[in-house]
Protein backbone atom coordinates (compact mmCIF):
# COMPACT_ATOMS: atom_id res chain seq x y z
CA UNK A 1 0.00 0.00 0.00
CA UNK A 2 1.40 3.39 -0.82
CA UNK A 3 2.08 5.55 1.69
CA UNK A 4 0.75 8.43 2.34
CA UNK A 5 2.17 11.73 3.87
CA UNK A 6 0.52 14.19 6.05
CA UNK A 7 0.13 17.03 3.52
CA UNK A 8 -1.10 14.64 1.01
CA UNK A 9 -3.87 13.40 3.61
CA UNK A 10 -4.77 17.21 4.59
CA UNK A 11 -5.38 17.46 0.84
CA UNK A 12 -7.30 13.98 0.59
CA UNK A 13 -9.90 15.02 4.14
CA UNK A 14 -10.04 19.26 2.04
CA UNK A 15 -11.97 17.46 -0.94
CA UNK A 16 -15.51 18.18 -0.96
CA UNK A 17 -17.76 20.35 1.44
CA UNK A 18 -18.35 17.36 4.21
CA UNK A 19 -15.62 16.62 6.81
CA UNK A 20 -15.67 13.60 9.25
CA UNK A 21 -13.75 12.47 12.38
CA UNK A 22 -13.17 9.22 14.35
CA UNK A 23 -15.32 11.44 17.01
CA UNK A 24 -18.39 11.09 14.24
CA UNK A 25 -17.68 7.95 13.57
CA UNK A 26 -18.27 6.74 17.10
CA UNK A 27 -20.90 9.41 17.38
CA UNK A 28 -22.81 7.27 13.85
CA UNK A 29 -22.63 4.12 15.88
CA UNK A 30 -23.87 5.26 19.03
CA UNK A 31 -26.38 6.68 17.05
CA UNK A 32 -27.24 3.32 15.48
CA UNK A 33 -27.16 1.62 18.71
CA UNK A 34 -29.53 3.83 20.26
CA UNK A 35 -32.24 3.59 17.27
CA UNK A 36 -31.75 0.06 17.56
CA UNK A 37 -32.41 -0.27 21.22
CA UNK A 38 -35.28 2.25 20.96
CA UNK A 39 -37.10 0.48 18.31
CA UNK A 40 -36.24 -2.89 20.70
CA UNK A 41 -37.64 -1.61 23.46
CA UNK A 42 -40.60 0.46 22.18
CA UNK A 43 -39.11 3.62 24.29
CA UNK A 44 -40.18 6.95 22.64
CA UNK A 45 -38.10 8.83 24.51
CA UNK A 46 -34.96 7.17 23.60
CA UNK A 47 -36.41 7.30 19.95
CA UNK A 48 -36.35 11.29 20.04
CA UNK A 49 -32.63 11.27 21.62
CA UNK A 50 -31.91 9.00 18.54
CA UNK A 51 -33.77 11.18 16.02
CA UNK A 52 -32.57 14.27 17.31
CA UNK A 53 -28.88 13.05 17.60
CA UNK A 54 -29.13 11.69 14.27
CA UNK A 55 -29.89 15.19 12.65
CA UNK A 56 -27.32 16.82 14.55
CA UNK A 57 -24.74 14.07 13.30
CA UNK A 58 -25.90 15.02 9.89
CA UNK A 59 -25.41 18.55 10.18
CA UNK A 60 -21.80 18.07 11.03
CA UNK A 61 -21.29 16.19 8.05
CA UNK A 62 -23.01 18.03 5.75
CA UNK A 63 -21.23 21.09 7.47
CA UNK A 64 -17.93 23.15 5.81
CA UNK A 65 -15.20 22.28 7.67
CA UNK A 66 -14.89 24.81 10.67
CA UNK A 67 -11.00 24.13 10.62
CA UNK A 68 -7.77 22.65 8.58
CA UNK A 69 -7.92 18.87 8.67
CA UNK A 70 -6.05 16.68 10.91
CA UNK A 71 -4.00 14.52 9.38
CA UNK A 72 -5.15 11.69 11.21
CA UNK A 73 -9.04 12.30 10.46
CA UNK A 74 -10.39 9.83 8.51
CA UNK A 75 -13.75 8.71 6.94
CA UNK A 76 -13.89 4.67 6.74
CA UNK A 77 -11.52 2.00 7.95
CA UNK A 78 -10.83 -1.08 6.05
CA UNK A 79 -9.34 -3.35 8.56
CA UNK A 80 -7.09 -5.77 6.29
CA UNK A 81 -6.04 -9.07 8.05
CA UNK A 82 -2.95 -7.60 9.30
CA UNK A 83 -4.61 -4.86 10.83
CA UNK A 84 -3.85 -1.91 8.70
CA UNK A 85 -5.91 0.77 8.90
CA UNK A 86 -6.46 2.06 5.13
CA UNK A 87 -8.00 5.89 5.22
CA UNK A 88 -10.62 6.33 2.59
CA UNK A 89 -11.39 9.95 1.65
CA UNK A 90 -14.82 11.49 2.34
CA UNK A 91 -16.41 12.68 -0.62
CA UNK A 92 -19.74 15.09 -1.50
CA UNK A 93 -21.12 12.10 -2.57
CA UNK A 94 -20.06 9.63 0.26
CA UNK A 95 -21.41 12.55 2.40
CA UNK A 96 -25.08 12.79 0.90
CA UNK A 97 -25.63 8.87 1.29
CA UNK A 98 -25.04 9.44 4.51
CA UNK A 99 -27.30 12.55 5.12
CA UNK A 100 -30.01 9.71 3.39
CA UNK A 101 -29.56 7.19 5.43
CA UNK A 102 -29.69 9.17 8.49
CA UNK A 103 -32.66 10.70 7.32
CA UNK A 104 -34.26 6.80 6.57
CA UNK A 105 -32.60 6.45 10.24
CA UNK A 106 -34.59 9.59 12.11
CA UNK A 107 -37.71 8.31 9.79
CA UNK A 108 -37.26 4.79 11.53
CA UNK A 109 -37.20 6.38 14.83
CA UNK A 110 -40.23 8.50 14.74
CA UNK A 111 -42.60 5.23 14.13
CA UNK A 112 -44.15 2.69 16.21
CA UNK A 113 -42.32 -1.24 15.64
CA UNK A 114 -45.21 -3.11 16.14
CA UNK A 115 -47.94 -0.68 14.23
CA UNK A 116 -46.04 1.20 12.24
CA UNK A 117 -48.05 4.16 13.20
CA UNK A 118 -46.18 7.47 14.24
CA UNK A 119 -44.78 6.61 18.21
CA UNK A 120 -45.00 9.32 20.29
CA UNK A 121 -41.35 11.43 18.99
CA UNK A 122 -43.10 11.55 15.98
CA UNK A 123 -46.61 12.65 16.99
CA UNK A 124 -44.99 15.40 18.79
CA UNK A 125 -42.73 16.25 15.98
CA UNK A 126 -45.86 16.27 13.70
CA UNK A 127 -47.19 18.25 15.72
CA UNK A 128 -45.54 20.99 16.81
CA UNK A 129 -44.90 21.38 13.00
CA UNK A 130 -48.07 22.31 12.13
CA UNK A 131 -48.78 24.52 15.12
CA UNK A 132 -46.07 26.29 14.30
CA UNK A 133 -46.97 26.61 10.19
CA UNK A 134 -50.44 27.43 10.56
CA UNK A 135 -52.01 30.45 10.24
CA UNK A 136 -52.87 32.21 13.54
CA UNK A 137 -56.01 30.74 14.83
CA UNK A 138 -56.40 28.05 12.60
CA UNK A 139 -58.54 24.97 14.28
CA UNK A 140 -56.12 22.12 15.06
CA UNK A 141 -57.92 18.85 16.82
CA UNK A 142 -55.54 15.98 18.89
CA UNK A 143 -57.72 13.18 19.86
CA UNK A 144 -56.74 11.07 22.47
CA UNK A 145 -57.82 7.06 22.26
CA UNK A 146 -58.01 4.36 25.13
CA UNK A 147 -58.91 0.78 24.14
CA UNK A 148 -61.36 -0.54 26.66
CA UNK A 149 -60.70 -4.08 27.15
CA UNK A 150 -57.43 -4.64 26.04
CA UNK A 151 -55.55 -5.79 29.32
CA UNK A 152 -57.95 -8.64 29.48
CA UNK A 153 -57.37 -9.69 26.05
CA UNK A 154 -53.82 -9.39 26.72
CA UNK A 155 -53.95 -10.91 29.51
CA UNK A 156 -56.12 -13.72 28.73
CA UNK A 157 -54.99 -14.79 25.36
CA UNK A 158 -51.31 -13.88 25.40
CA UNK A 159 -49.19 -10.99 24.79
CA UNK A 160 -48.49 -12.36 21.11
CA UNK A 161 -52.69 -12.14 20.30
CA UNK A 162 -52.28 -8.93 21.98
CA UNK A 163 -49.82 -7.65 19.41
CA UNK A 164 -51.98 -8.65 16.66
CA UNK A 165 -54.45 -6.54 18.90
CA UNK A 166 -53.25 -3.39 18.34
CA UNK A 167 -51.88 -4.26 14.68
CA UNK A 168 -55.43 -4.67 13.62
CA UNK A 169 -56.84 -1.70 15.68
CA UNK A 170 -54.27 0.78 13.75
CA UNK A 171 -55.07 -0.57 10.92
CA UNK A 172 -58.49 0.40 11.43
CA UNK A 173 -58.18 3.37 12.74
CA UNK A 174 -55.78 4.29 9.21
CA UNK A 175 -58.81 3.08 7.37
CA UNK A 176 -60.86 5.77 9.10
CA UNK A 177 -58.50 8.72 8.50
CA UNK A 178 -58.43 7.14 4.88
CA UNK A 179 -62.38 7.60 4.74
CA UNK A 180 -62.42 11.20 5.96
CA UNK A 181 -59.38 12.38 3.87
CA UNK A 182 -59.84 10.31 0.51
CA UNK A 183 -58.01 12.59 -1.61
CA UNK A 184 -54.56 12.03 0.01
CA UNK A 185 -52.09 9.45 -1.07
CA UNK A 186 -52.17 6.33 0.62
CA UNK A 187 -50.06 6.63 4.21
CA UNK A 188 -49.63 10.24 3.75
CA UNK A 189 -52.66 12.24 4.79
CA UNK A 190 -50.75 15.52 4.94
CA UNK A 191 -52.44 16.74 7.67
CA UNK A 192 -53.44 14.12 9.76
CA UNK A 193 -51.31 11.82 11.53
CA UNK A 194 -52.38 8.33 13.66
CA UNK A 195 -50.51 7.74 16.11
CA UNK A 196 -49.61 4.90 19.08
CA UNK A 197 -49.26 7.04 22.26
CA UNK A 198 -47.99 3.78 24.26
CA UNK A 199 -49.58 0.35 25.25
CA UNK A 200 -53.60 0.40 24.16
CA UNK A 201 -53.43 4.25 23.58
CA UNK A 202 -53.60 6.13 20.24
CA UNK A 203 -53.80 9.73 18.98
CA UNK A 204 -55.16 11.02 16.20
CA UNK A 205 -54.50 14.73 15.30
CA UNK A 206 -55.78 16.85 12.53
CA UNK A 207 -54.50 20.13 11.84
CA UNK A 208 -56.96 22.91 10.53
CA UNK A 209 -59.65 20.31 11.31
CA UNK A 210 -62.79 22.78 10.90
CA UNK A 211 -65.99 22.60 13.22
CA UNK A 212 -65.83 20.31 16.03
CA UNK A 213 -68.89 18.21 13.97
CA UNK A 214 -66.28 16.84 12.32
CA UNK A 215 -64.30 15.68 14.96
CA UNK A 216 -67.65 14.30 16.90
CA UNK A 217 -68.28 12.49 13.48
CA UNK A 218 -64.75 11.27 13.70
CA UNK A 219 -65.11 9.94 16.76
CA UNK A 220 -68.23 8.34 16.19
CA UNK A 221 -66.84 6.26 13.52
CA UNK A 222 -64.26 5.35 15.89
CA UNK A 223 -66.01 4.23 18.33
CA UNK A 224 -68.09 1.77 15.99
CA UNK A 225 -65.22 0.64 14.02
CA UNK A 226 -63.69 -0.63 17.27
CA UNK A 227 -66.13 -1.69 18.66
CA UNK A 228 -66.69 -4.26 15.87
CA UNK A 229 -65.37 -8.05 16.68
CA UNK A 230 -61.70 -8.89 15.84
CA UNK A 231 -60.65 -11.98 14.94
CA UNK A 232 -57.38 -13.27 16.16
CA UNK A 233 -56.94 -17.10 15.01
CA UNK A 234 -59.42 -19.04 16.16
CA UNK A 235 -60.67 -16.33 19.01
CA UNK A 236 -63.34 -13.48 18.18
CA UNK A 237 -62.32 -10.93 20.72
CA UNK A 238 -64.34 -7.40 21.59
CA UNK A 239 -63.63 -3.99 22.92
CA UNK A 240 -64.67 -0.62 23.12
CA UNK A 241 -62.86 2.76 23.34
CA UNK A 242 -62.74 6.11 25.69
CA UNK A 243 -62.29 9.24 23.51
CA UNK A 244 -60.64 12.46 24.79
CA UNK A 245 -61.06 15.64 22.30
CA UNK A 246 -58.71 18.89 22.96
CA UNK A 247 -58.78 21.80 20.42
CA UNK A 248 -55.64 24.38 19.40
CA UNK A 249 -56.05 27.32 20.14
CA UNK A 250 -58.69 26.63 22.24
CA UNK A 251 -57.35 24.45 24.69
CA UNK A 252 -53.59 25.17 24.18
CA UNK A 253 -51.12 26.45 21.65
CA UNK A 254 -48.42 23.40 22.20
CA UNK A 255 -48.53 19.98 22.04
CA UNK A 256 -47.74 18.59 25.81
CA UNK A 257 -50.64 21.32 26.80
CA UNK A 258 -53.18 19.17 24.29
CA UNK A 259 -52.53 16.19 25.02
CA UNK A 260 -52.87 16.71 28.92
CA UNK A 261 -56.01 18.26 28.23
CA UNK A 262 -57.45 15.22 25.78
CA UNK A 263 -56.08 12.93 28.04
CA UNK A 264 -58.64 14.50 30.68
CA UNK A 265 -61.56 14.37 28.58
CA UNK A 266 -60.91 11.06 28.19
CA UNK A 267 -60.98 10.12 32.02
CA UNK A 268 -63.76 11.78 31.95
CA UNK A 269 -65.26 9.40 28.99
CA UNK A 270 -63.84 6.24 31.35
CA UNK A 271 -65.86 7.53 34.11
CA UNK A 272 -68.94 8.00 32.42
CA UNK A 273 -68.98 4.38 31.27
CA UNK A 274 -66.68 4.00 28.22
CA UNK A 275 -67.53 3.38 24.76
CA UNK A 276 -67.82 7.22 24.44
CA UNK A 277 -66.33 10.60 23.37
CA UNK A 278 -66.10 13.52 25.59
CA UNK A 279 -64.78 17.36 24.59
CA UNK A 280 -62.17 19.05 26.61
CA UNK A 281 -64.12 21.75 28.33
CA UNK A 282 -62.61 23.89 31.64
CA UNK A 283 -64.47 22.03 34.60
CA UNK A 284 -63.15 18.82 33.31
CA UNK A 285 -59.02 20.43 34.11
CA UNK A 286 -60.99 21.16 37.67
CA UNK A 287 -61.60 17.81 38.31
CA UNK A 288 -58.55 16.69 37.35
CA UNK A 289 -56.86 18.32 39.42
CA UNK A 290 -59.29 17.50 42.15
CA UNK A 291 -58.53 13.67 41.12
CA UNK A 292 -54.85 14.26 41.52
CA UNK A 293 -55.09 16.17 44.71
CA UNK A 294 -57.04 12.80 46.27
CA UNK A 295 -54.77 10.16 44.18
CA UNK A 296 -51.79 12.58 46.54
CA UNK A 297 -53.49 12.13 49.54
CA UNK A 298 -54.49 8.24 49.34
CA UNK A 299 -50.36 7.92 48.86
CA UNK A 300 -49.71 10.21 51.80
CA UNK A 301 -52.63 8.17 53.98
CA UNK A 302 -50.50 4.48 52.72
CA UNK A 303 -47.10 5.94 53.82
CA UNK A 304 -48.84 6.71 57.08
CA UNK A 305 -50.51 3.80 57.83
CA UNK A 306 -53.91 5.59 58.01
CA UNK A 307 -55.56 2.59 56.43
CA UNK A 308 -57.39 0.06 58.37
CA UNK A 309 -58.87 -3.24 58.38
CA UNK A 310 -62.50 -3.18 59.54
CA UNK A 311 -64.63 -6.16 60.33
CA UNK A 312 -68.57 -6.85 59.81
CA UNK A 313 -69.88 -10.75 61.70
CA UNK A 314 -71.54 -12.92 59.83
CA UNK A 315 -74.14 -15.24 61.71
CA UNK A 316 -74.96 -19.04 61.66
CA UNK A 317 -78.72 -18.20 60.09
CA UNK A 318 -79.84 -21.41 62.58
CA UNK A 319 -77.55 -20.82 65.99
CA UNK A 320 -77.40 -16.90 65.18
CA UNK A 321 -73.87 -16.72 66.95
CA UNK A 322 -70.69 -15.40 64.61
CA UNK A 323 -69.44 -18.03 62.40
CA UNK A 324 -67.18 -15.96 60.73
CA UNK A 325 -66.58 -12.00 59.51
CA UNK A 326 -65.77 -10.02 56.58
CA UNK A 327 -62.71 -7.88 56.32
CA UNK A 328 -63.32 -4.57 55.59
CA UNK A 329 -61.13 -0.99 54.44
CA UNK A 330 -61.33 1.49 56.11
CA UNK A 331 -59.21 5.01 56.08
CA UNK A 332 -59.20 6.58 59.14
CA UNK A 333 -58.57 10.46 57.22
CA UNK A 334 -57.00 12.88 60.15
CA UNK A 335 -59.79 15.28 59.16
CA UNK A 336 -62.85 13.19 57.64
CA UNK A 337 -62.77 10.32 59.95
CA UNK A 338 -63.27 7.06 59.20
CA UNK A 339 -63.82 6.59 55.17
CA UNK A 340 -65.61 3.70 53.36
CA UNK A 341 -63.88 2.21 50.04
CA UNK A 342 -66.78 3.91 47.83
CA UNK A 343 -65.59 7.41 49.19
CA UNK A 344 -61.62 6.92 48.05
CA UNK A 345 -61.16 3.71 45.90
CA UNK A 346 -61.31 5.45 42.67
CA UNK A 347 -58.34 7.35 43.74
CA UNK A 348 -56.46 4.06 44.59
CA UNK A 349 -57.12 2.90 40.94
CA UNK A 350 -55.94 5.49 39.35
CA UNK A 351 -53.04 6.11 41.48
CA UNK A 352 -51.95 2.49 40.68
CA UNK A 353 -52.42 1.21 44.48
CA UNK A 354 -54.19 -1.79 43.95
CA UNK A 355 -51.90 -4.29 43.93
CA UNK A 356 -50.05 -3.30 46.67
CA UNK A 357 -53.32 -2.28 49.15
CA UNK A 358 -54.75 -6.09 48.03
CA UNK A 359 -51.37 -7.76 49.65
CA UNK A 360 -51.56 -5.13 52.79
CA UNK A 361 -55.32 -6.40 53.51
CA UNK A 362 -54.65 -9.67 52.71
CA UNK A 363 -51.47 -9.68 55.55
CA UNK A 364 -53.38 -7.88 57.89
CA UNK A 365 -56.23 -9.75 57.93
CA UNK A 366 -53.95 -13.35 57.89
CA UNK A 367 -51.98 -12.03 60.73
CA UNK A 368 -55.53 -11.32 62.57
CA UNK A 369 -56.53 -14.71 62.27
CA UNK A 370 -53.25 -15.80 63.56
CA UNK A 371 -53.94 -13.61 66.46
CA UNK A 372 -57.08 -15.11 66.95
CA UNK A 373 -55.96 -18.46 66.24
CA UNK A 374 -53.61 -17.96 69.12
CA UNK A 375 -56.11 -16.77 71.90
CA UNK A 376 -58.41 -19.96 71.05
CA UNK A 377 -60.63 -18.14 68.61
CA UNK A 378 -60.89 -19.76 65.28
CA UNK A 379 -62.84 -17.29 63.26
CA UNK A 380 -62.76 -17.77 59.67
CA UNK A 381 -62.20 -13.84 58.52
CA UNK A 382 -62.93 -12.92 54.48
CA UNK A 383 -61.17 -10.96 52.37
CA UNK A 384 -62.21 -9.21 48.70
CA UNK A 385 -59.78 -8.91 45.83
CA UNK A 386 -59.47 -6.63 42.92
CA UNK A 387 -60.68 -8.67 39.65
CA UNK A 388 -57.06 -7.75 37.90
CA UNK A 389 -55.40 -9.19 41.43
CA UNK A 390 -57.09 -13.01 40.99
CA UNK A 391 -56.27 -13.22 37.52
CA UNK A 392 -52.25 -12.95 38.51
CA UNK A 393 -50.58 -16.08 38.21
CA UNK A 394 -48.82 -15.14 41.22
CA UNK A 395 -51.80 -14.98 43.29
CA UNK A 396 -51.94 -18.11 45.20
CA UNK A 397 -48.56 -17.92 45.60
CA UNK A 398 -48.63 -14.59 47.59
CA UNK A 399 -51.46 -16.18 49.17
CA UNK A 400 -49.55 -19.21 50.13
CA UNK A 401 -46.33 -17.08 51.75
CA UNK A 402 -48.37 -14.73 53.70
CA UNK A 403 -50.14 -17.74 55.37
CA UNK A 404 -46.71 -19.48 56.44
CA UNK A 405 -45.38 -16.27 57.08
CA UNK A 406 -48.16 -15.84 60.28
CA UNK A 407 -47.96 -19.69 61.00
CA UNK A 408 -51.79 -19.90 60.95
CA UNK A 409 -54.12 -22.33 59.70
CA UNK A 410 -55.31 -21.51 55.79
CA UNK A 411 -58.76 -23.00 56.54
CA UNK A 412 -59.89 -19.80 58.47
CA UNK A 413 -59.37 -17.38 55.39
CA UNK A 414 -61.46 -16.96 52.58
CA UNK A 415 -61.54 -15.15 49.58
CA UNK A 416 -64.11 -13.31 47.97
CA UNK A 417 -64.62 -12.53 44.59
CA UNK A 418 -67.47 -10.91 42.69
CA UNK A 419 -69.55 -12.95 40.41
CA UNK A 420 -68.52 -10.52 37.22
CA UNK A 421 -64.85 -11.26 38.37
CA UNK A 422 -64.75 -14.72 39.01
CA UNK A 423 -66.20 -15.42 35.51
CA UNK A 424 -64.27 -12.17 33.69
CA UNK A 425 -61.30 -14.90 32.63
CA UNK A 426 -62.39 -17.95 33.65
CA UNK A 427 -59.35 -20.22 32.50
CA UNK A 428 -56.99 -18.25 34.71
CA UNK A 429 -59.45 -17.55 37.63
CA UNK A 430 -60.28 -21.73 37.64
CA UNK A 431 -56.70 -22.31 37.77
CA UNK A 432 -56.07 -20.36 40.37
CA UNK A 433 -58.95 -19.95 42.81
CA UNK A 434 -58.21 -24.20 42.78
CA UNK A 435 -54.76 -23.44 44.19
CA UNK A 436 -56.42 -21.73 46.64
CA UNK A 437 -58.21 -24.81 47.70
CA UNK A 438 -55.79 -26.78 47.29
CA UNK A 439 -53.99 -24.83 50.12
CA UNK A 440 -56.90 -24.85 52.13
CA UNK A 441 -58.20 -21.61 51.43
CA UNK A 442 -62.13 -21.58 50.72
CA UNK A 443 -63.23 -19.23 48.16
CA UNK A 444 -66.90 -17.37 48.24
CA UNK A 445 -69.02 -15.45 45.15
CA UNK A 446 -69.48 -12.48 46.22
CA UNK A 447 -72.62 -10.12 45.24
CA UNK A 448 -73.81 -12.91 42.74
CA UNK A 449 -77.30 -11.65 41.49
CA UNK A 450 -76.09 -8.72 39.69
CA UNK A 451 -73.51 -9.79 37.38
CA UNK A 452 -73.88 -11.46 34.26
CA UNK A 453 -72.35 -14.96 34.89
CA UNK A 454 -72.25 -18.36 32.89
CA UNK A 455 -73.66 -21.10 35.36
CA UNK A 456 -71.64 -23.20 33.40
CA UNK A 457 -68.75 -21.41 34.02
CA UNK A 458 -69.93 -21.10 37.67
CA UNK A 459 -69.86 -25.06 38.53
CA UNK A 460 -66.59 -25.15 37.42
CA UNK A 461 -65.32 -22.95 40.14
CA UNK A 462 -64.14 -24.13 43.43
CA UNK A 463 -66.72 -22.27 45.39
CA UNK A 464 -67.81 -22.54 49.21
CA UNK A 465 -69.86 -19.65 49.56
CA UNK A 466 -72.69 -17.84 47.44
CA UNK A 467 -73.09 -14.25 48.99
CA UNK A 468 -76.56 -13.09 47.70
CA UNK A 469 -76.77 -9.34 46.69
CA UNK A 470 -78.27 -6.99 49.38
CA UNK A 471 -79.83 -5.08 46.58
CA UNK A 472 -82.15 -8.43 45.88
CA UNK A 473 -83.32 -8.16 49.56
CA UNK A 474 -84.92 -4.56 49.75
CA UNK A 475 -88.06 -5.86 47.94
CA UNK A 476 -88.14 -8.92 49.57
CA UNK A 477 -91.07 -8.12 51.89
CA UNK A 478 -93.16 -6.32 49.50
CA UNK A 479 -92.64 -8.13 46.08
CA UNK A 480 -93.40 -11.92 45.47
CA UNK A 481 -90.89 -11.69 42.70
CA UNK A 482 -87.99 -10.97 44.73
CA UNK A 483 -89.09 -13.59 47.13
CA UNK A 484 -88.96 -15.78 44.36
CA UNK A 485 -85.13 -14.62 42.71
CA UNK A 486 -83.83 -15.13 46.34
CA UNK A 487 -85.44 -18.59 47.24
CA UNK A 488 -84.27 -19.55 43.84
CA UNK A 489 -80.63 -18.62 44.40
CA UNK A 490 -80.78 -20.09 47.79
CA UNK A 491 -81.99 -23.40 46.73
CA UNK A 492 -79.34 -23.40 43.74
CA UNK A 493 -76.57 -23.08 46.34
CA UNK A 494 -77.91 -25.95 48.06
CA UNK A 495 -78.60 -27.85 45.16
CA UNK A 496 -74.63 -27.21 44.58
CA UNK A 497 -73.32 -27.88 47.97
CA UNK A 498 -72.67 -24.28 48.37
CA UNK A 499 -73.45 -22.26 51.63
CA UNK A 500 -76.02 -19.36 51.41
CA UNK A 501 -75.14 -15.86 52.83
CA UNK A 502 -77.66 -13.15 53.00
CA UNK A 503 -75.67 -9.81 52.53
CA UNK A 504 -77.28 -6.59 53.68
CA UNK A 505 -80.24 -7.44 56.82
CA UNK A 506 -81.49 -4.56 57.65
CA UNK A 507 -84.97 -5.81 59.25
CA UNK A 508 -85.66 -8.46 61.84
CA UNK A 509 -88.64 -9.35 59.21
CA UNK A 510 -86.12 -9.83 56.29
CA UNK A 511 -84.05 -12.08 59.04
CA UNK A 512 -87.01 -14.37 59.94
CA UNK A 513 -87.59 -14.42 55.61
CA UNK A 514 -84.58 -15.74 54.71
CA UNK A 515 -84.26 -17.93 57.52
CA UNK A 516 -87.85 -19.54 56.28
CA UNK A 517 -86.00 -20.21 53.18
CA UNK A 518 -83.12 -22.59 54.46
CA UNK A 519 -80.77 -19.57 54.00
CA UNK A 520 -77.24 -20.34 56.38
CA UNK A 521 -75.25 -17.64 57.32
CA UNK A 522 -76.73 -13.53 57.73
CA UNK A 523 -74.66 -10.49 57.50
CA UNK A 524 -75.66 -7.02 58.16
CA UNK A 525 -76.99 -4.02 60.05
CA UNK A 526 -79.12 -5.49 61.76
CA UNK A 527 -76.68 -7.35 63.79
CA UNK A 528 -73.49 -5.33 63.97
CA UNK A 529 -71.71 -3.06 61.61
CA UNK A 530 -68.23 -2.60 60.79
CA UNK A 531 -66.52 -2.95 64.07
CA UNK A 532 -62.62 -2.49 64.92
CA UNK A 533 -60.76 -5.93 65.53
CA UNK A 534 -60.95 -5.64 69.46
CA UNK A 535 -64.82 -4.71 69.19
CA UNK A 536 -64.74 -7.81 67.08
CA UNK A 537 -63.34 -9.76 69.67
CA UNK A 538 -65.48 -8.30 72.05
CA UNK A 539 -68.73 -9.24 70.38
CA UNK A 540 -67.20 -12.74 69.96
CA UNK A 541 -68.07 -13.36 73.61
CA UNK A 542 -71.07 -11.75 73.81
CA UNK A 543 -72.98 -12.02 70.69
CA UNK A 544 -75.12 -14.74 71.55
CA UNK A 545 -76.74 -13.29 74.92
CA UNK A 546 -76.90 -9.79 73.17
CA UNK A 547 -79.33 -11.10 70.81
CA UNK A 548 -81.17 -12.59 72.76
CA UNK A 549 -81.55 -9.13 75.17
CA UNK A 550 -82.85 -7.91 71.76
CA UNK A 551 -84.96 -10.63 71.08
CA UNK A 552 -83.41 -11.97 68.11
CA UNK A 553 -82.00 -15.16 68.98
CA UNK A 554 -85.20 -17.34 68.64
CA UNK A 555 -86.62 -15.11 65.96
CA UNK A 556 -89.24 -17.81 63.68
CA UNK A 557 -91.22 -16.61 60.73
CA UNK A 558 -94.56 -18.19 61.12
CA UNK A 559 -96.91 -19.84 58.64
CA UNK A 560 -98.81 -16.61 58.45
CA UNK A 561 -95.41 -14.41 57.62
CA UNK A 562 -94.41 -16.80 54.74
CA UNK A 563 -97.81 -17.12 52.89
CA UNK A 564 -97.87 -12.68 52.94
CA UNK A 565 -94.94 -12.83 51.39
CA UNK A 566 -95.30 -16.14 48.56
Amino acid sequence: MAKVGGDQKRSMWRRGPYRASPHNAISAALVLAMISLAIVLDVDWLALAAAGAAGWLVGQWGRPAARPALADDFAGIDLSGRGQVTPQPLTAQSGSDLSEQFAELQSIAAKDALTGLANRSGLEAFVEHHLRISEPGAPHCLMFIDIDGFKQVNDGLGHSQGDMLLSLLAERLKMVVRHDFVGQAEGDYGNVVVARFGGDEFVIFVARSGSGNTAQKLANRILRVVADPFQLGSKSVQVGASLGVAFAPAHGNDYRELIRKADVAMYRAKSLGKNRCEFYHDSLLEAAREAEREENEVREAVARGELELYFQPLLDARTMEICSAEALLRWNHPRRGILAPSEFFPAIKRSNLTTAIDEWVINNAVSKIAELERANIPLMIAVNVSPNRLETLEFPSLVRSVIGRWNCSPQLLQIEATEDAAVSNPQVNIRNLAKLTEIGVSVAIDDFGTGYSNLANLIMLPVSRLKIDQSLLRDIEHRPEAYVLVQTIISLANSLGFHSVAEGVETERQMQILQSMGCDVLQGFLFSRPVTFDQLKMLHHSFPARLRRGGLRNAKPTKANRSAVA
